[in-house]
């Protein structure tokens, strides 16, 4: 005679097991999607870089052909910075002999959505006092630089330092000539 299996009637998950297994869940999912979100920060971040980097290799071939940088409106502080956006487009007219020289085939403009969706480029005149620094070298005065690019980036990131009156800006990133 063969022996009959007992078979049990509460056989399944508690309560308490169902939980426990869905807040590990909850929290996995948590970290991966907050981590992806840096990740897509960093990755636009690396994309205006490459950007301003090809305006910036641009400007220096504009230099070598012609022997100056466009300039930017100058006023009595020193000069003024022109932004580039989808909204504001100085730059775009102050940067166009790049395009028109053939150094470049287009300016580019930064994607939208961001706090600050601009990139700003400015000139100063030597003899000049302008309070904006770029990796530590001040912009203008008879030993500045003749041109800053710069940008907000959306996470502090170990870039270039720039600082406006001495005041350093965490997320900040700039490109000079030096």
């Amino acid at each position: 005679m063969t022996q009959m299996q007992k078979t049990n009637p509460n056989k399944g998950f508690t309560i308490i097991e169902l939980l426990v297994v869905t807040s590990i869940i909850a929290l996995i999912s948590t970290v991966i999607l907050s981590s992806l979100g840096v990740s897509k920060s960093k990755s636009r971040d690396s994309q205006r870089i490459t950007e301003l980097q090809s305006v910036q290799k641009a400007l220096e071939l504009n230099y070598i052909s012609t022997g100056s940088y466009p300039q930017t409106d100058t006023i009595d502080t020193g000069g003024s910075e022109n932004s580039l956006d989808k909204k504001t487009s100085s730059m775009s007219s102050v940067l166009s002999p790049l395009v028109s020289g053939g150094s470049i085939s287009s300016i580019p403009f930064p994607p939208p959505g961001l706090a600050d969706p601009s990139y700003y480029y400015r000139t100063v005149n030597n003899g000049t006092s302008v309070f904006y620094q770029c990796g530590g070298k001040d912009l203008g005065g008879d030993s500045g630089l003749p041109y800053i690019l710069y940008f907000y980036t959306e996470l502090p990131q170990k870039l270039p330092v720039l600082a406006f009156n001495g005041t350093v800006v965490t997320n900040g990133y700039c490109f000079t000539n030096s």
